[in-house]
């Protein structure tokens, strides 16, 4: 790689981490910031030492089951639906028409629809009961809920775990194999009340210290 590809790298990156924490700080985005957004995320993710949206197809594939129909929750660049069949996505920062835009707290589909959900890096705020509440909803009882974050954004994995489930899910499996991230997976035992106080279920900010 020459010294302007290293340069123009390098750049990237660091328009990368300012639109990340622009986000991560529930400021909006013009549309051409977002598309920047989706295409500096992808070359970000090329540098990882994995990639944990590939973990969890991976995990799904392992089911074995092709009908099963998927919620991709802040789908990004449409990672999920370009290996299965029945997916619908959702971003609030669309790529295409065939995403549909909206705010994860309040997902445009009926109760009960899907049998997995997928949040993988996508729960900018630090407070997501109210994203945790609506997955519930549109999930059947018995579905799946993966949820994928940075791993510094959790202090205690018990306490947050103890705090998820007490919105209608249990966990069923905690990966910590990459120190970068983490994935968990939940099952929806339960709906929960829209009239029911919601608890606190707190993500530490992200934030990118200057250079």
């Amino acid at each position: 790689m020459g010294i302007i590809e290293k340069l123009q790298k390098k750049l990237e990156g660091g328009k990368f981490r300012l639109l990340n924490e622009k986000l991560y700080k529930n400021r909006g985005l013009t549309e051409k910031e977002a598309l920047d957004y989706h295409k500096y995320y992808e070359s970000q993710v090329k540098k990882w030492p994995c990639d944990p949206k590939k973990t969890i197809i991976n995990k799904i594939k392992k089911c074995g089951q092709d009908n099963l129909k998927i919620a991709d929750l802040g789908c990004g660049s449409c990672g999920i639906a370009e290996n299965f069949k029945n997916v619908s996505s959702f971003d609030k920062y669309p790529i295409n028409d065939k995403v549909v835009k909206c705010e994860l707290r309040e997902i445009p589909v009926e109760d009960k629809q899907f049998d997995v959900a997928v949040c993988c890096l996508s729960l900018m705020m630090t407070n997501i009961a109210r994203v945790l509440r609506e997955t519930n909803r549109i999930l059947k009882v018995g579905g799946v809920f993966y949820m994928s974050e940075v791993a510094s954004r959790v202090k205690n994995m018990k306490k947050f775990i103890n705090s998820v489930e007490k919105l209608g899910f249990k966990v069923q499996d905690v990966d910590k194999t990459s120190t970068y991230f983490f994935i968990l997976k939940f099952e929806k035992i339960s709906d929960v009340s829209t009239e029911n106080k919601l608890p606190v279920v707190a993500l530490s900010a992200w934030t990118y210290k200057k250079r």
